[in-house]
């Protein structure tokens, strides 16, 4: 894992070195074009470094999960390879591609990739709702668009139809990639304790996303050529800043594939059972479906006074609830199957205790 974390930072670096080179080499065609193709091509490479993470992560996780995770991954993919668009526009001088909306056709594959990939991950975990569902999005995209179609708007020159169909897919990529935000913010609410930190940052990150779709909306009805923010394409910015959080997102998801974690025995003596069996919850993806067998050790701690020693009997009951932790692991749970030697290892390593078979069966 500390070689993926050199490539966290090592990627970092030279990304930001590659869109400082970008715009050295196409500097004499003016600042704005410069700077647009440093952010141009800073994103993109952001966004294309955040596939890896995700795909070497999910190799240990369940194929449900791993098929939601191509899935977005298809979609960051194609949404950092759009984002190289607008230099190309100003480089080839393809003004009717942004006139005409085409720009925002490539952005709608990933944003559909990144939609359909978190609605994937919401059914896994049984969260699916308004904010997974393909006809909201669609009546959602159809309002904002007949609303943003009769709202005034700068002057560009062309055909009012032709803008109000780049207006309108501009409108779908946001809309679609905030019922993606939204749904997950829904899943990081359900999923287990394990799994809260890599959703955090998933969560950042497509909410930035969201943000910069309809940043770039209002910039598109606001702003033309001649100011300054449309000129040097500032409304590119966000899409960075989402890009990088993605890539930060991969890894944190990467990190959860190991099973060699690091030792961080306690000392907590007497009542080792009881942090290894909280532990083990914490890697239930799924809390809701623990939570009867959890009722034991509620109770456990209920009547436990800070410093008393687990008795004989606690020590009983939490391995019977270990046992049944151990079985939901290997079998049920909806993201990943943890088999009970990988388990007890995992255990060991972490708290110096491990159950022995018949112990937990």
């Amino acid at each position: 894992m500390k070689a993926h974390a050199v490539i966290v930072w090592a990627g970092t670096v030279c990304t930001v070195v590659l869109g400082a080179i970008a715009a050295i080499v196409t500097w004499q065609r003016g600042a704005a074009f410069g700077v647009t193709m440093a952010f141009s091509v800073m994103a993109t490479v952001f966004n294309l470094l955040a596939v890896p993470f995700f795909l070497w992560g999910v190799r240990r996780f369940s194929a449900g999960l791993q098929r939601a995770y191509w899935v977005l991954c298809i979609g960051i993919g194609a949404f950092g390879v759009a984002q190289i668009q607008l230099p190309l526009v100003n480089l080839f001088n393809w003004g009717w591609w942004i006139n005409s909306g085409g720009v925002a056709a490539p952005y709608l594959v990933g944003v559909i990739g990144i939609f359909w990939g978190m609605r994937r991950f919401a059914a896994l975990l049984g969260t699916t709702g308004v904010w997974t569902s393909v006809p909201w999005a669609l009546l959602a995209t159809v309002v904002m668009s007949g609303i943003g179609a009769v709202l005034p708007h700068v002057g560009t020159g062309q055909n009012e139809a032709a803008f109000d169909v780049a207006l309108a897919l501009s409108i779908c990529n946001s809309v679609f990639i905030t019922f993606a935000a939204v749904a997950a913010f829904g899943i990081r609410t359900k999923i287990g304790a394990t799994y809260k930190h890599s959703m955090s940052w998933l969560c950042a990150a497509l909410a930035v996303v969201s943000f910069a779709g309809w940043h770039y909306t209002i910039v598109q009805m606001t702003m033309t050529t001649g100011d300054w923010y449309y000129d040097y394409s500032a409304n590119i910015v966000p899409f960075v800043v989402g890009a990088v959080l993605l890539m930060a997102a991969g890894y944190a998801f990467d990190m959860l594939s190991s099973a060699a974690l690091p030792a961080v025995k306690t000392d907590g003596g007497d009542r080792v059972e009881l942090e290894a069996v909280l532990y083990a919850a914490s890697l239930v993806s799924r809390p809701t479906d623990v939570d009867v067998i959890l009722d034991a050790v509620r109770d456990l701690t209920s009547h436990l006074a800070p410093g008393q020693a687990l008795s004989t009997a606690d020590r009983e009951n939490l391995l019977q609830v270990y046992g049944k932790l151990e079985a939901y692991l290997a079998h049920s749970d909806p993201l990943r199957t943890i088999a009970p030697p990988e388990l007890r290892h995992m255990l060991q390593e972490r708290f110096g205790w491990s159950p022995a078979p018949s112990q937990s069966a």
